[in-house]
């Protein structure tokens, strides 16, 4: 932005009346004459700004007011409170901003990192405003000269009759998420005025003016309104100098993005296509310092980021034990282990004599999976590393791949499933985690392999980016299965399980008694065993596990099973006959602690029957 003498200079506004929220300036702004407010966001603010922020470097000629974010933070006299709806105008606020460019004026000048002039006084002698407006008779002329709104019907009783009759552009600040209202944000980019020595006023050329909703065209298909997902403070399972957005594939290149954020310090780090979206998922970094709440309002002013959010950590919370050897079985028919107390508690012989799951598709995204492992011997379909890194097997994902899958010495829930083994948790950490970018690209990659059902054994944070895609996964027929979590009675709600697309499962004992480490509440789905299980481990051995993970990879065969009796079942069926079929256990039809009750396989069998079952909608 450049200007001459007597003008109000900034990078997003040179006035503000309105209110202002969540946005950015990025680019020098530079006063070529004397006598200017200039700010490297607002020239001078007489309403509310909050949560924004301004990158470039602000700079003036002689007794001018030059600030980092505002040249001046004001008042208008004569003006009651309330005149402009949603603003603290007359008297100007700024909230939770920051600046981070230079300041600089000539002689006379009143400089300072963020503001200049805080709430001036006449002595100040700013440039002439409102009078450039004195003139002229529309609406918006007529409020600044009498402080006399027009009469209107709506909830902004002038926002439609003043937006057509401002003289240049302006900018409608919509609420992030959608919802809310219409914020007027009048003369937020109107045109520099220059007053010649002659006395008079000349504008520039005026400019279409811009459509309210200036980042809706560059969604991705895959998102129906745009999200700034700003953390709370107490959350610490996210990558404290990372962030994630996405943007629309077809309408913005990556190249474009990273030009927008470098002024923000921000470095682009990896991106990738998420073809169930339509989006380009991007991974960015920054070392300042700042953190992931301030980052994330300083890219909710880039109009076409369609997503920003923290980069979310989730980890894999399965109490594993010491190795231990199975017993031989006859490998020529395997009837399991007798230390497997499921084959019987869930009849498991008499169940695989009408199904095995047999090249069902089922997406085991965990850690590194022991493909060469003797019970996992042919039932690896295809590979996918969302780390990127060669890792060794990992006793986790080894061992979810073979509570579904194992058909050797040990017998899987269904030993003729299909598997899709993705590496999406790293062992390079103290405990196994993955993160919001890594399960993106987990997901989408089994999307697109035709995986049936996806095992997601592993907790965390909401994610509205994972939300997301698993909404699209299930609205394709695809059955999304997760742990309950670990984290105890008094825990909150973790995610995927407690994602309303997903069926979350909780673990119980021999003797079905709650597995004490489990998670509680409304989103629990039904319980499986899953305390001192044994399964597979790397290297040939075996294991005994415990946790809600197991549990649900037991489920996920069980899924597998009636897909193969009935494929036209959808998402929804799948959850009410998993419900309908359980065992009761505790008071109810269902509760907090076991949803509704352990599963039945041969009574979901039954449910799942071609020949008796109806299907519904997604």
């Amino acid at each position: 932005v450049i200007g001459t003498s007597e003008s109000y200079l900034g990078g997003f506004a040179g006035v503000n009346l309105g209110t202002i929220q969540f946005a950015a300036a990025l680019g020098p702004v530079t006063g070529n004459g004397n006598h200017d407010f200039v700010g490297g966001f607002v020239g001078a603010n007489f309403g509310s700004i909050d949560s924004s922020a301004a990158a470039g470097s602000a700079s003036a000629g002689a007794n001018s007011a030059v600030g980092g974010f505002a040249g001046a933070n004001a008042r208008f006299i004569n003006f009651p409170a309330g005149s402009i709806p949603g603003s603290s105008f007359p008297v100007g606020t700024i909230t939770n901003s920051s600046a981070g460019g230079a300041a600089s004026g000539g002689a006379g000048s009143t400089v300072d990192p963020f503001i200049a002039l805080n709430d001036p006084t006449s002595a100040s002698n700013p440039p002439a405003f409102p009078s450039v407006v004195a003139g002229c008779t529309d609406q918006l002329c007529g409020f600044l000269n009498t402080g006399i709104l027009p009469p209107g019907s709506s909830s902004t009783p002038f926002l439609t009759d003043l937006l057509a009759s401002l003289p240049g552009p302006v900018q409608v600040i919509n609420n992030l998420v959608g919802i809310g209202p219409t914020q007027l944000s009048a003369l937020n980019t109107a045109p520099v005025v220059n007053i010649p020595q002659t006395g008079g006023v000349t504008l520039p050329p005026q400019q279409q003016r811009p459509s309210p909703s200036p980042g809706a065209q560059n969604l991705p298909p895959g998102f129906d309104r745009r999200i700034i997902d700003i953390p709370p403070l107490t959350e610490t399972n996210l990558i404290k100098d990372e962030a994630v957005v996405h943007i629309a594939t077809a309408t913005v290149t990556v190249e474009r993005l990273r030009a927008a954020v470098a002024p923000l310090g921000l470095e682009v780090v990896a991106s990738e296509n998420i073809a169930i979206t339509g989006s380009t998922a991007v991974r960015l970094r920054f070392t300042d310092g700042r953190t992931v709440q301030d980052v994330i309002r300083a890219l909710a002013g880039i109009q076409f980021v369609a997503v920003a959010q923290p980069q979310y950590v989730y980890r894999l919370h399965q109490q594993g034990g010491d190795t231990t050897p199975a017993s031989r079985g006859d490998d020529s028919s395997p009837k399991g282990d007798p230390a497997q107390y499921i084959l019987e508690k869930l009849k498991i012989s008499d169940v695989h004599r009408m199904v095995r799951g047999t090249n069902v598709t089922i997406a085991v995204i965990d850690s590194q999976i022991d493909a060469a492992h003797p019970d996992l011997e042919g039932v690896i379909a295809q590979r996918f590393s969302a780390v990127g890194a060669p890792e060794k097997p990992h006793s986790h994902g080894t061992g979810m791949a073979g509570a579904i899958a194992s058909h050797q010495r040990l017998l899987g829930t269904a030993p003729g499933a299909r598997l899709l083994a993705v590496h999406a948790f790293s062992t390079s950490a103290a405990s196994p985690e993955s993160t919001t970018f890594n399960i993106l690209k987990s997901v989408d990659w089994s999307v697109r392999e035709g995986a049936r059902i996806i095992n997601m054994s592993f907790a965390g944070p909401k994610d509205p980016s994972l939300e997301r895609v698993l909404k699209l996964a299930y609205d394709k027929g695809i059955v999304l299965i997760a742990a309950a979590g670990n984290a105890g009675a008094k825990s909150p709600p973790l995610y995927p399980g407690a994602d309303p697309n997903v069926i979350a499962v909780t673990a119980t004992d021999a003797e079905d008694k709650l597995f004490t480490g489990a998670n509680r509440g409304k989103y629990i789905s039904v319980a499986a065993p899953g305390v001192e299980i044994l399964v597979p481990a790397p290297e040939g051995e075996y294991q005994i596990t415990t946790g809600t993970s197991v549990a649900a990879a037991e489920v996920s065969g069980i899924v597998a099973l009636l897909l193969e009796r009935n494929p036209k079942l959808t998402p929804a069926d799948i959850r009410r006959i998993l419900q309908m079929s359980a065992k009761r256990l505790g008071t109810g039809e269902r509760n907090d602690n076991f949803g509704s009750g352990l599963i039945d396989p041969l009574q979901a069998l039954q449910l799942a029957d071609p020949r008796t079952a109806t299907t519904t909608p997604p």
